[in-house]
């Protein structure tokens, strides 16, 4: 039997081992008196490695500026700065590559890359033809289109890719788009007016949105706000607002097995989220938004609310001093309104409910510079306390669970014979409380609102309970 050893260049000392031989099986082979032994690799490594043209060694280059050197199959070069053309066989980790540097593997994919890899400020590098293998930071770069990237390869400032073919599936492109800040919502926006190829459109991510034969077709055109991020839509009296939360590469190589295909096209999903897919790819999700915060924080410190605050599902939470607080979720547009309408928060009857409201807030987006004066109306609908704990439902049941931009609520809990279905809309309203079981919870109560229905009392995972006001006649269909 012959145990090959691979060589190496590191400095690692003799390193031993024990082989035993066990069971068998196969021929008329039987086992001697000596079943095992200790093996000792000496070590043959010097642990000498420096600086040169060529690098077969393990090289910590923590105070060197390497420029145009070959690293070896049996090379590792870590740290310090490289410089010029690089031939990469072996491993290049945590290196900064100084302006104009090419880190190449060769005329195929050979090396690997690990670790922190950037580019000085404000300069451009290049990498093709290597191995980007998981956990890798990059930053400042350029990828080639040779490069393989790990899944797990995070993508950081700067970074932009020769090909669209190798940008990782499902990569997050948030941190290279950058992102606007929108201190009102203590949140941000990413920025789609670029994109993460070196060659770029004009327009970005943005003109891409504009291609889909959804908009084309209705000869519709969709902007962003640069001063809040905002995704802008406006069709007449309408105007749409959706807040960009998320940029993920769905297309490419290599993909998840039994995964489903992302097509191209537009998504509105029930709760008002805004789903993209480009014909590059990118998987852009955006949330319904309040279009005039500093506005609604206005109208919250005029009833003597406290100020509200925007969840990362996009609810708006607005505390009370007893414990409780409110949950709403911003309508996906606002509508254009006379301009003596009252500002402010006010309600109006449910469109669901008998006594109940709905509250909207008027707004004015007057700009005297430009001689528009205009008010608008974008209605703030009741929202779940917990939607995750809601969604959870499906794993249980035989069916989808869904919510809806406007505060109703569709749900199945259970299997077959055993299976309870539950429709209404929620109250805005929601009470702190504790949870026994630690499970999402619906007790029928009495009828709370007086339309003659039994209604139903929400318990979250976390013990906070909302009001869910039966409605059997709020849903065109069953879902099934």
């Amino acid at each position: 039997m012959t145990i090959r050893l691979l060589e190496d260049r590191d400095a690692e000392g003799n390193e031993t081992l024990l082989i035993r031989l066990t069971d068998i099986t196969t021929g008329n082979a039987q086992l001697g008196t000596l079943t095992e032994a200790m093996l000792t690799i000496v070590d043959n490594d010097s642990g000498e490695c420096k600086p040169a043209p060529i690098i077969d060694c393990y090289l910590e280059n923590y105070d060197n500026i390497l420029s145009d050197i070959r690293i070896t199959a049996f090379g590792t070069v870590v740290g310090g700065q490289l410089a010029g053309q690089v031939s990469n066989e072996g491993v290049v980790q945590d290196v900064t590559l100084l302006a104009n540097t090419q880190l190449f593997g060769g005329n195929q994919i050979k090396g690997i890359v690990r670790g922190n890899i950037q580019t000085e400020v404000g300069k451009r590098a290049i990498i093709d033809n290597v191995e980007i293998v998981a956990d890798t930071n990059l930053t400042n770069l350029i990828v080639g289109a040779g490069a393989v990237l790990d899944s797990q390869v995070v993508l950081r400032e700067k970074v932009a890719f020769v090909d669209n073919s190798n940008i990782p599936y499902l990569a997050d492109l948030k941190t290279i788009l950058g992102e606007i800040t929108i201190p009102e919502l203590n949140s941000s926006a990413i920025r789609l007016t670029s994109d993460v190829l070196l060659s770029n459109a004009i327009g970005g991510i943005v003109e891409a949105i504009n291609g889909l034969p959804e908009l084309i077709q209705l000869n519709l055109a969709l902007w962003q706000n640069l001063d809040n991020g905002y995704l802008v839509l406006d069709t007449g009296p309408l105007h749409y607002t959706a807040l960009p939360i998320q940029v993920q590469q769905v297309w490419g190589k290599p993909t998840i097995d039994n995964t489903p295909f992302k097509s191209l096209g537009l998504t509105l999903v029930p709760d008002g989220e805004v789903i993209f897919v480009t014909h590059t790819g990118r998987k852009i999700t955006a949330l319904p938004v309040v279009q005039d915060a500093i506005a609604l924080q206005w109208a919250l410190a005029q009833l003597d609310l406290p100020p509200m605050t925007m969840q990362p599902n996009g609810n708006l939470k607005v505390p009370l001093a007893n414990g409780n607080y409110y949950m709403a979720r911003p309508n996906l547009f606002s509508v254009d309104m006379p301009s003596d309408i009252p500002l402010g928060l006010n309600g109006t009857a449910s469109s669901w409910i008998e006594h109940l409201s709905e509250i909207f807030l008027t707004f004015d987006v007057s700009d005297p510079l430009a001689g528009i004066s205009q008010r608008r109306q974008q209605f703030m609908y009741p929202a779940a306390a917990d939607p995750a704990a809601l969604y959870a439902l499906t794993a249980e049941s035989d069916s989808q669970t869904v919510l809806y931009n406007d505060g109703r609520v569709y749900a199945y809990r259970g299997k077959g014979e055993q299976k309870t279905v539950y429709k209404g809309v929620l109250d805005y309203l929601v009470t702190p409380g504790r949870s026994v079981t630690n499970q999402m919870q619906f007790y029928m109560t009495k009828d709370i609102n007086g339309d003659g229905n039994p209604d139903y009392e929400v318990i979250y995972p976390n013990g906070d309970r909302q009001m869910m006001y039966y409605c059997a006649d709020c849903f065109e269909e069953i879902i099934h």
